[in-house]
């Protein structure tokens, strides 16, 4: 097995607790291409810090309760995952490969990786799905399909999963789309190179040989026919008035209200965590009159510093006889306004190019900041995520700057140039 370091800090000492997001963001800074962690040797990879203050190599993983929603989720049982709970083979060697494939493995998990709808950043709580579920799979192939080497997926095949996984631990549709949210992250981390010992047979090609076939169809039966191909849909574009009114309000909220918003929201959560602690429940009357006591104190404050009592452009929210209407007063009256106007802001998806790497869209927006990080490759990168259309946004003199900048990877050419 790894060696153990399991220390806790003294709390004097502990750091500041940064949001999930910026813990993130800082993680991979550090780690820069984890693409290519599966060539990273084991001994350097191990000092990671998955969460802060518990390294790849601790005896347990602990998820901050701060990262986690309020309730059951912050217990300390709903948080803690013990790497050992994968099995631990009678094997010294095979014990010691075993310990490494697991963890790799959870790490690769936490990792932001490709799903559905293009990079996923994945929250504690997906992780917590997602390693709950990997570590009690990983018991059932040590006690049921052992591998020689101590891997987790080194022998094991398709049919074992078929005819031995399944039937015994997944039971149910939701049980099974569990497992297989699962196995798809370790999937897609092994084929871009986070991990090695992943499951491979999801993307092998089964040999007729090995599994049954689909009895031949008989000479006139009657077969189904694809589906004919649907025409292309006629796609009318918003008129230009529409989408410069529609930039003018989108500015205009983000510039005025949104950070307040933010803040506010932020404020709120506090409240309501407080009195949850406290035994309270967030519908009670006391805690509904400090929410809304917070909610008139806020200095409600324009982009120029002007404090808003009337808003230019009306926006959802809900008034004492009226229910949910549009109206222009302001500051809200209703706590209930407040998690309305933020869907606003949380629909907006945005990415860096970084982020964006290996993702795409029918339509995409490209904020050109003015860098000298800026390159051909950046830019390449960036409007090659569009499958219809790209729009760039900046300055003429900045696009022309970085096409006429050296090659970050020589060995890269992208074809952009200024002419």
């Amino acid at each position: 097995m790894a060696p153990i370091r399991a220390t806790e800090p003294a709390a004097a000492t502990l750091p500041a607790r940064p949001p999930f997001d910026d813990w993130l963001e800082g993680h991979l800074a550090i780690v820069e291409n984890y693409g290519d962690l599966s060539k990273v040797p084991w001994s350097k990879l191990r000092t990671v810090e998955i969460f802060p203050g518990g390294r790849l190599d601790a005896k347990v993983f602990l998820i901050p309760e701060h990262m986690m929603a309020a309730g059951s989720l912050r217990r300390a049982s709903s948080r803690t995952f013990e790497p050992a709970m994968a099995g631990i083979p009678a094997d010294t060697e095979r014990a010691i490969r075993r310990d490494e494939c697991v963890r790799r493995a959870l790490y690769a998990l936490f990792l932001p990786g490709n799903g559905g709808r293009g990079v996923t950043v994945r929250k504690p709580s997906t992780f917590r799905l997602r390693a709950g579920a990997y570590l009690r799979f990983a018991a059932w192939q040590l006690e049921n399909r052992p591998s020689e080497d101590g891997s987790v997926f080194g022998q094991l095949t398709l049919a074992d999963l078929v005819s031995g996984f399944y039937p015994a631990m997944a039971q149910t549709k939701e049980s099974r789309q569990s497992y297989q949210f699962m196995f798809n992250a370790l999937l897609d981390a092994g084929q871009r190179g986070v991990i090695s010992d992943y499951p491979r047979f999801f993307a092998e090609k089964i040999a007729d040989q090995e599994y049954p076939v689909l009895e031949p169809v008989r000479q006139n039966a009657p077969v189904l026919e694809p589906a004919a191909q649907a025409a292309e849909p006629s796609v009318t574009p918003f008129p230009d008035e529409f989408v410069t009114e529609f930039v003018r309000r989108a500015r205009w909220f983000q510039e005025d209200l949104a950070d307040g918003l933010i803040e506010h929201f932020v404020r709120d959560r506090e409240i309501r965590e407080d009195f949850l602690e406290r035994g309270y429940r967030v519908r009670d009357e006391i805690v509904s009159r400090a929410r809304l006591e917070a909610l008139r104190d806020v200095p409600w404050l324009d982009a120029a510093g002007a404090k808003i009592t009337h808003l230019r452009y009306p926006i959802r929210q809900y008034l004492a006889e009226a229910g949910s209407v549009p109206s222009h007063s302001w500051p809200p009256s209703d706590i209930r306004t407040l998690p309305m106007d933020l869907v606003d802001l949380a629909l907006g998806y945005a990415l860096t190019c970084h982020r964006a790497q290996g993702s795409e869209a029918d339509h995409v927006i490209v904020a050109l900041p003015e860098s000298r990080l800026i390159d051909p490759s950046w830019i390449y990168t960036a409007v090659t995520r569009a499958r219809r259309s790209v729009v760039i946004l900046g300055e003429e003199k900045t696009l022309r700057d970085a096409l006429k900048r050296p090659f970050a990877d020589e060995q890269r050419l992208v074809g952009l140039r200024w002419p």
